[in-house]
């Protein structure tokens, strides 16, 4: 895999690059691996730059079993939900519950590094909702897996309301604390397709019902470097409640 090279502003290259060269001690709060996938706002482009979706995979692969994965800083944040943008949507959902587990408890010490104006927070309710701003200027969120069977959010009224009542939204997966795969998605009504698992801002900003469809075993949903398509499950309103249910 091709890393990060630190540059000089006029174009120049101070060191010459070879994949065992370390150069963290000259990159700050991360490191070559890391920031190779800090592209946020291009990622298709970063794919195939890494020669498609199934080379790409095989990299992040080489990421985290490799040990390299921080999640103390939040340059290694958006890193697991790059693999539900290149067609491996499960590892997205294995690799995000790994995580939780792994780096935050409900102890005095339960964040794995610094707040840093709440983003080790921020990074935990996206993930246990099921879904993550992985370029947050873009208006989309890519789906990962949610972690409780509801969670219900009070919404303010937007400014330009008319009615200041108070919006709601209401996502529902159930079974998710032990069904960590994605069987099927939709948006107030809209079904998500594997192929571009995005939920917009602009549908859930006001509220509504996200319904997620889990499952125990990895799905076709998302997954179509495992499966060589992409099929998106009939979909059933669920109606759940009772245990897991969590208001925000």
């Amino acid at each position: 895999m091709t890393h990060l090279r630190i540059g000089h502003a006029a174009g120049s290259f101070p060191f010459t690059y070879s994949p065992q060269f370390d150069t963290s001690e000259h990159i700050h709060i991360g490191d070559k691996w890391a920031y190779s996938f800090n592209v946020p706002h291009d990622i298709p482009t970063l794919i195939a730059k890494r020669g498609g979706n199934a080379s790409f995979v095989q990299s992040l692969d080489d990421h985290f079993e490799g040990g390299h994965n921080d999640h103390t800083n939040e340059p290694s944040h958006h890193i697991p939900y790059l693999y539900a943008l290149a067609g491996a949507a499960y590892k997205t959902q294995l690799r995000v519950r790994e995580i939780a587990r792994r780096d935050y408890n409900n102890t005095p010490n339960g964040l794995a590094g610094n707040e840093d104006c709440g983003q080790m927070s921020a990074w935990y309710i996206f993930s246990a909702m099921g879904f993550y701003p992985v370029n947050p200027v873009s208006g989309e969120y890519v789906v990962g897996s949610p972690f409780f069977d509801k969670i219900t959010i009070s919404l303010p009224a937007p400014p330009h309301a008319d009615d200041k009542k108070e919006r709601r939204l209401t996502i529902v997966a159930r079974g998710a604390p032990a069904k960590p795969y994605v069987k099927s998605l939709t948006v107030n009504g809209r079904v998500v397709s594997g192929r571009h698992p995005i939920i917009r801002h602009e549908e859930i900003r006001d509220g509504g019902e996200v319904v997620f469809e889990m499952s125990d075993t990895m799905q076709r949903w998302g997954n179509s470097v495992v499966f060589g398509d992409d099929v998106d499950a009939d979909h059933q309103q669920m109606v759940v409640d009772g245990a897991n249910h969590v208001e925000l």
